[in-house]
């Protein structure tokens, strides 16, 4: 199920590597058993209503990675209100009800490998992909479910005003941390004020590049890695497509996944 209000932002999550990876990334690797080399689940086009990959600490304080369905809502008369909410806002998801008690005591990390923002309307629409300079995987603050029997299975992405020349793409982006610093955001020990100055301490606008991809990225329906190819521009007419390429081709082309 795809839920997608008129006044949310459309942001698709693009996850393209294994558990392994991210587990890496997070200085987890002791934990990280047999099953998680070489489990992948490819997905470059991630809407609300679909499975993301999560990182959560279990009961036992171990760090683990699972899948939760992208739409967050309490188990309470205001969840069943409003239904799932895909993002949560750093300034007031603190004190609002309906994401206060995740807030304090149910935080979790989506895996990612960057996003993709659509923007415009109708046959105007553009997609524009989003994504960490260095290629290291990175981390989506996120609010999510209690764990029950080690899965969580709902959970909204954290939105914060984006920083440096980001804004001129989106005004809201996903706040996005690297490894070294994610894992803090699961500690249960995280006060208020720490919980606070973390959700608002995305990755610097100089740590992002981004550029307009196909227009295949805008439909929901399509997946695969030739979303990620960049849109054709002026320059590829008078010096040849792909002159000025600034990202690894894609092995394969854009394909239907969802029927």
């Amino acid at each position: 199920m795809r839920r997608h209000s008129g006044d949310a932002p459309d942001i698709r999550i693009v996850c393209a590597r294994s558990r392994a990876d991210y587990a890496a990334a997070l200085g987890a690797t002791g934990s990280v058993t047999k099953d998680y080399q070489g489990d992948t689940w490819p997905g470059f086009n991630r809407m609300p209503g679909e499975s993301l990959m999560t990182v959560y600490r279990a009961e036992s304080g171990k760090v683990e990675i699972g899948w939760s369905n992208w739409g967050y809502a309490p188990d309470n008369e205001l969840g069943k209100q409003f239904g799932p909410q895909p993002f949560a806002q750093v300034e007031t998801a603190p004190d609002k009800p309906y994401f206060s008690e995740a807030w304090l005591t149910r935080r979790r990390l989506v895996c990612a490998c960057g996003w993709t923002v659509i923007r415009g309307k109708g046959d105007d629409q553009e997609a524009w992909h989003v994504r960490p300079r260095d290629g290291k995987p990175v981390f989506l603050l996120a609010l999510g479910d209690p764990v029950v029997h080690c899965t969580v299975k709902k959970v909204a992405v954290l939105l914060a005003p984006a920083p440096g020349m980001l804004a001129e793409l989106a005004p809201r982006v996903p706040v996005t941390v690297p490894g070294e610093h994610a894992r803090f955001w699961l500690d249960p020990g995280l006060v208020p004020h720490e919980q606070f100055v973390l959700a608002n301490r995305t990755m610097m606008g100089n740590a992002f590049e981004w550029a307009q991809v196909t227009k295949h990225a805008v439909n929901p329906r399509m997946d695969g890695p030739a979303l990620l190819k960049r849109a054709p521009k002026m320059s590829d007419i008078r010096y040849g497509a792909d002159w000025d390429e600034w990202w690894e081709k894609p092995r394969e082309n854009a394909r239907d996944v969802r029927r």
